[in-house]
């Protein structure tokens, strides 16, 4: 990934990704991403139990419904078990949403099946770590996020990035390590390094207090379906919705 830096406009943190494509968001399960296709020709997954079965007999259909769940909530969920089922290696899973309440997937073949179904729908975690791998703040410090479009000189005008708003405790907590961080600039540890679901997203440097409780993740690359997904992800450590297995056929 190539260098990225940590700024404030206006009160709002920058964090300019400069090349995001060492970061593999999970694709739409049409979308066969490299990283998916690697992990199904190897038939493992690096760091989960659950693996594609050449040997198990079944497709398996799972069933999944919310209990107080909002319709955004239900899509935030839809992209979160896309996502988990690229990582995981099942490239031919098909997902089905039906509104208001039901998710369904389809074309999965494991005998760890049941594993397989809690998994898939675990929230995304974000971390914000200092150099000594220090948790700053997390997702529960995040309040909400969002995708949008965004003009600044780094990127150009009118692109696409993710807007973070921090809960007023998170916001506290961000100024006040990005001010211990920013005094350790002789010692080039004056970094925070950002993770979604333990993969890093980047590392920015600080070089001052950074207050205003938002924060801005740019990148040369990122569009409208990207950021989209990216924030999905972030936001789905707070929801409020639950999804249940139903029923596995």
């Amino acid at each position: 990934m190539s260098s990225i830096l940590i700024r404030a406009i206006s009160g709002c943190l920058v964090l300019m990704v400069m090349n995001f494509s060492g970061y593999q968001i999970g694709e739409k399960i049409t979308q066969k991403s490299e990283k998916a296709e690697m992990v199904k020709n190897e038939n493992v997954n690096a760091t989960n139990k659950t693996v594609v079965d050449p040997k198990a007999k079944v497709f398996s259909t799972i069933v999944y419904q919310g209990e107080g769940i909002t319709e955004e909530e239900l899509s935030i969920y839809d992209t979160v078990i896309r996502n988990q089922l690229s990582e995981k290696g099942f490239s031919d899973a098909k997902v089905f949403t039906s509104p208001p309440e039901s998710i369904i997937v389809e074309n999965i073949k494991t005998d760890n099946i049941q594993e397989l179904a809690e998994e898939i729908i675990k929230p995304s975690k974000l971390e914000f770590k200092d150099c000594d791998g220090k948790v700053i703040i997390d997702s529960k410090d995040i309040f909400e996020a969002s995708s949008e479009l965004y003009s600044s000189t780094s990127i150009g005008a009118g692109d696409w990035a993710v807007l973070l708003m921090f809960s007023s405790e998170g916001a506290e907590k961000f100024a006040e390590a990005t001010e211990r961080i920013s005094k350790l600039q002789n010692q080039n540890k004056n970094y925070i390094s950002i993770y979604l679901n333990d993969k890093l997203l980047s590392s920015p440097m600080v070089s001052q207090r950074i207050e205003g409780g938002s924060a801005i993740i740019e990148g040369a690359d990122f569009t409208a379906e990207s950021t989209k997904e990216i924030a999905e992800l972030i936001h789905s450590g707070n929801l409020t919705g639950k999804l249940k297995v139903k029923e596995i056929k």
